[in-house]
Protein backbone atom coordinates (compact mmCIF):
# COMPACT_ATOMS: atom_id res chain seq x y z
CA UNK A 1 0.00 0.00 0.00
CA UNK A 2 1.53 3.48 -0.95
CA UNK A 3 2.79 5.24 1.83
CA UNK A 4 0.95 8.61 2.00
CA UNK A 5 2.10 11.01 4.62
CA UNK A 6 0.29 12.41 7.76
CA UNK A 7 -1.38 15.67 7.58
CA UNK A 8 0.42 18.69 8.34
CA UNK A 9 0.04 19.22 12.76
CA UNK A 10 -0.36 15.76 12.95
CA UNK A 11 1.56 12.45 14.22
CA UNK A 12 -0.93 10.04 12.68
CA UNK A 13 -3.76 9.57 10.30
CA UNK A 14 -6.70 8.59 12.78
CA UNK A 15 -8.51 11.85 11.45
CA UNK A 16 -8.50 10.53 7.70
CA UNK A 17 -10.35 8.50 5.75
CA UNK A 18 -9.46 6.18 2.56
CA UNK A 19 -12.06 8.44 0.78
CA UNK A 20 -10.34 11.49 1.68
CA UNK A 21 -6.60 10.15 0.98
CA UNK A 22 -7.58 9.05 -2.35
CA UNK A 23 -10.04 12.32 -2.79
CA UNK A 24 -6.97 14.64 -2.19
CA UNK A 25 -5.16 12.35 -4.51
CA UNK A 26 -7.28 11.98 -7.41
CA UNK A 27 -6.11 14.41 -10.04
CA UNK A 28 -2.32 13.89 -9.40
CA UNK A 29 -2.71 9.92 -8.86
CA UNK A 30 -6.35 9.16 -10.47
CA UNK A 31 -4.15 6.11 -12.66
CA UNK A 32 -3.71 4.09 -9.50
CA UNK A 33 -7.24 4.21 -8.36
CA UNK A 34 -9.97 1.25 -9.14
CA UNK A 35 -12.62 2.45 -11.39
CA UNK A 36 -16.29 2.52 -10.58
CA UNK A 37 -18.78 0.69 -13.07
CA UNK A 38 -20.17 3.85 -14.35
CA UNK A 39 -18.20 7.11 -14.47
CA UNK A 40 -21.08 9.07 -12.42
CA UNK A 41 -20.39 6.73 -9.42
CA UNK A 42 -20.00 8.05 -6.24
CA UNK A 43 -20.70 4.40 -3.89
CA UNK A 44 -17.90 3.57 -1.22
CA UNK A 45 -14.37 2.64 -1.14
CA UNK A 46 -13.56 -0.95 0.37
CA UNK A 47 -10.04 -1.00 1.58
CA UNK A 48 -8.88 -4.66 1.89
CA UNK A 49 -7.46 -6.28 5.53
CA UNK A 50 -3.57 -5.37 4.35
CA UNK A 51 -1.78 -6.53 7.17
CA UNK A 52 -3.78 -10.36 6.99
CA UNK A 53 -2.89 -10.57 3.74
CA UNK A 54 0.84 -9.86 4.05
CA UNK A 55 0.75 -12.09 6.98
CA UNK A 56 -0.54 -14.81 4.92
CA UNK A 57 1.72 -14.59 2.17
CA UNK A 58 4.50 -13.92 3.68
CA UNK A 59 3.77 -17.82 5.56
CA UNK A 60 3.45 -19.02 2.33
CA UNK A 61 -0.21 -19.34 2.08
CA UNK A 62 -2.52 -18.11 -0.49
CA UNK A 63 -4.88 -15.21 0.76
CA UNK A 64 -8.69 -15.71 -0.44
CA UNK A 65 -11.56 -13.35 -0.18
CA UNK A 66 -15.39 -13.96 1.44
CA UNK A 67 -17.92 -10.81 1.03
CA UNK A 68 -19.52 -10.06 4.13
CA UNK A 69 -21.71 -7.08 5.04
CA UNK A 70 -20.15 -4.04 6.47
CA UNK A 71 -22.88 -1.62 7.95
CA UNK A 72 -26.02 -1.02 6.90
CA UNK A 73 -24.52 -0.12 3.18
CA UNK A 74 -21.50 -1.19 2.66
CA UNK A 75 -19.86 -4.68 1.54
CA UNK A 76 -16.68 -5.59 3.60
CA UNK A 77 -13.91 -7.78 2.76
CA UNK A 78 -12.94 -10.98 5.03
CA UNK A 79 -9.34 -12.56 4.42
CA UNK A 80 -8.78 -15.86 5.04
CA UNK A 81 -6.15 -18.28 4.20
CA UNK A 82 -6.87 -21.28 1.60
CA UNK A 83 -7.13 -24.46 3.42
CA UNK A 84 -6.84 -26.60 0.23
CA UNK A 85 -11.13 -27.57 -0.03
CA UNK A 86 -12.50 -24.14 0.10
CA UNK A 87 -13.69 -23.45 -3.13
CA UNK A 88 -12.90 -19.78 -4.76
CA UNK A 89 -12.52 -17.84 -8.61
CA UNK A 90 -9.67 -16.28 -9.62
CA UNK A 91 -10.87 -13.07 -10.71
CA UNK A 92 -9.13 -12.13 -13.58
CA UNK A 93 -8.93 -8.55 -15.62
CA UNK A 94 -6.56 -6.75 -17.52
CA UNK A 95 -3.85 -5.17 -16.19
CA UNK A 96 -5.27 -1.72 -17.03
CA UNK A 97 -8.53 -2.14 -15.87
CA UNK A 98 -7.82 -1.21 -12.69
CA UNK A 99 -11.09 -3.06 -10.94
CA UNK A 100 -9.27 -2.45 -7.64
CA UNK A 101 -6.21 -0.48 -6.66
CA UNK A 102 -2.90 -2.63 -5.50
CA UNK A 103 -1.47 0.97 -4.53
CA UNK A 104 -4.21 1.46 -1.82
CA UNK A 105 -5.58 -2.23 -1.56
CA UNK A 106 -8.99 -0.68 -2.37
CA UNK A 107 -11.91 -1.84 -4.09
CA UNK A 108 -15.18 0.02 -5.26
CA UNK A 109 -18.40 -0.99 -3.28
CA UNK A 110 -20.31 -1.18 -6.98
CA UNK A 111 -17.35 -3.93 -8.49
CA UNK A 112 -17.84 -5.78 -5.14
CA UNK A 113 -21.87 -5.56 -5.69
CA UNK A 114 -21.35 -7.04 -9.44
CA UNK A 115 -18.65 -9.39 -7.62
CA UNK A 116 -21.33 -10.66 -5.24
CA UNK A 117 -23.86 -11.06 -8.07
CA UNK A 118 -21.57 -13.22 -10.18
CA UNK A 119 -20.40 -15.30 -7.11
CA UNK A 120 -24.23 -15.81 -5.82
CA UNK A 121 -24.83 -17.47 -9.25
CA UNK A 122 -21.79 -19.89 -8.78
CA UNK A 123 -22.64 -20.49 -5.38
CA UNK A 124 -26.04 -21.94 -6.71
CA UNK A 125 -24.79 -24.11 -9.44
CA UNK A 126 -22.39 -25.69 -6.97
CA UNK A 127 -25.36 -26.10 -4.70
CA UNK A 128 -25.03 -23.98 -1.70
CA UNK A 129 -20.94 -24.32 -1.30
CA UNK A 130 -18.56 -21.71 0.12
CA UNK A 131 -17.23 -19.47 -2.95
CA UNK A 132 -14.34 -16.93 -2.04
CA UNK A 133 -12.07 -15.34 -4.60
CA UNK A 134 -8.83 -14.40 -4.94
CA UNK A 135 -7.64 -11.17 -7.44
CA UNK A 136 -4.02 -10.27 -7.66
CA UNK A 137 -4.49 -6.54 -6.57
CA UNK A 138 -5.75 -7.37 -3.05
CA UNK A 139 -4.23 -10.64 -2.65
CA UNK A 140 -0.25 -9.67 -3.52
CA UNK A 141 1.95 -7.29 -1.45
CA UNK A 142 2.32 -3.75 -3.23
CA UNK A 143 5.74 -4.70 -4.55
CA UNK A 144 4.94 -7.73 -5.73
CA UNK A 145 2.63 -6.65 -8.39
CA UNK A 146 4.16 -8.62 -11.42
CA UNK A 147 2.57 -11.02 -13.31
CA UNK A 148 5.76 -13.33 -13.10
CA UNK A 149 5.12 -13.49 -9.35
CA UNK A 150 1.77 -14.95 -8.99
CA UNK A 151 2.48 -18.88 -7.82
CA UNK A 152 0.89 -21.14 -10.58
CA UNK A 153 -1.09 -23.03 -7.54
CA UNK A 154 -3.30 -20.06 -7.41
CA UNK A 155 -4.87 -20.80 -10.71
CA UNK A 156 -4.38 -24.51 -10.94
CA UNK A 157 -6.29 -24.59 -7.32
CA UNK A 158 -9.30 -22.53 -7.94
CA UNK A 159 -12.66 -23.77 -8.98
CA UNK A 160 -12.60 -21.69 -11.82
CA UNK A 161 -11.16 -18.20 -13.39
CA UNK A 162 -13.54 -15.23 -13.53
CA UNK A 163 -12.57 -13.22 -16.85
CA UNK A 164 -14.00 -9.91 -16.49
CA UNK A 165 -12.77 -8.30 -19.49
CA UNK A 166 -13.79 -4.44 -19.73
CA UNK A 167 -13.97 -5.41 -23.70
CA UNK A 168 -16.10 -7.87 -23.17
CA UNK A 169 -18.09 -5.71 -20.48
CA UNK A 170 -18.94 -3.51 -22.62
CA UNK A 171 -20.24 -5.18 -25.20
CA UNK A 172 -23.57 -4.03 -26.10
CA UNK A 173 -25.05 -6.87 -27.62
CA UNK A 174 -26.98 -8.24 -24.51
CA UNK A 175 -27.62 -11.10 -26.14
CA UNK A 176 -23.22 -12.34 -26.74
CA UNK A 177 -23.22 -14.74 -29.58
CA UNK A 178 -21.75 -17.95 -28.70
CA UNK A 179 -18.90 -18.47 -30.78
CA UNK A 180 -17.44 -14.49 -30.74
CA UNK A 181 -17.41 -15.33 -26.79
CA UNK A 182 -15.58 -18.37 -27.36
CA UNK A 183 -13.22 -16.52 -29.81
CA UNK A 184 -12.47 -13.92 -27.36
CA UNK A 185 -11.86 -16.24 -24.23
CA UNK A 186 -9.07 -18.23 -26.92
CA UNK A 187 -7.20 -14.88 -28.23
CA UNK A 188 -7.24 -13.63 -24.12
CA UNK A 189 -5.51 -17.47 -23.64
CA UNK A 190 -2.86 -16.54 -26.41
CA UNK A 191 -2.59 -13.37 -24.85
CA UNK A 192 -2.76 -13.96 -21.14
CA UNK A 193 -0.45 -17.50 -20.82
CA UNK A 194 -1.66 -17.73 -17.47
CA UNK A 195 -5.52 -18.02 -18.06
CA UNK A 196 -3.83 -21.82 -19.51
CA UNK A 197 -3.55 -22.64 -15.52
CA UNK A 198 -6.82 -22.57 -14.77
CA UNK A 199 -9.74 -25.79 -14.69
CA UNK A 200 -12.04 -23.75 -16.19
CA UNK A 201 -12.68 -20.24 -17.66
CA UNK A 202 -15.88 -18.45 -17.08
CA UNK A 203 -16.50 -15.05 -19.15
CA UNK A 204 -18.72 -12.19 -17.45
CA UNK A 205 -20.99 -10.08 -19.87
CA UNK A 206 -22.82 -7.21 -19.03
CA UNK A 207 -25.88 -8.77 -17.90
CA UNK A 208 -24.09 -11.96 -16.02
CA UNK A 209 -23.57 -13.95 -19.53
CA UNK A 210 -21.21 -16.65 -19.33
CA UNK A 211 -18.97 -19.00 -21.90
CA UNK A 212 -17.34 -21.99 -19.95
CA UNK A 213 -14.08 -22.55 -21.65
CA UNK A 214 -12.69 -26.43 -20.02
CA UNK A 215 -9.11 -26.53 -19.91
CA UNK A 216 -8.72 -29.85 -18.50
CA UNK A 217 -7.27 -32.37 -20.63
CA UNK A 218 -5.93 -30.19 -23.51
CA UNK A 219 -9.49 -29.93 -25.06
CA UNK A 220 -12.10 -26.71 -25.09
CA UNK A 221 -15.58 -28.29 -23.73
CA UNK A 222 -17.81 -25.09 -24.00
CA UNK A 223 -21.01 -24.39 -23.25
CA UNK A 224 -22.59 -21.30 -22.66
CA UNK A 225 -25.44 -20.39 -19.83
CA UNK A 226 -27.61 -17.54 -18.81
CA UNK A 227 -28.00 -16.54 -15.49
Amino acid sequence: MRNVPPAEGSSHMSDLTVESILQDDFEEHSELQAHHIRRDCECRIVEGPVDEITSIVDSGGIPIFNLAPNGTDKLGLVAKSFDGSTKYVVIWHRPDDKFASAEYSTITTCQLIRLADRLGAIHLREGGAEMCFWMQALCLPTDSQNEATVPPEVYSNSYAVLIMDSEWLSQPNTDADEEAAYQHVLKLKTDFTALNQARRLLLIGPLGFHIEVDNIGETDDTSSLKE
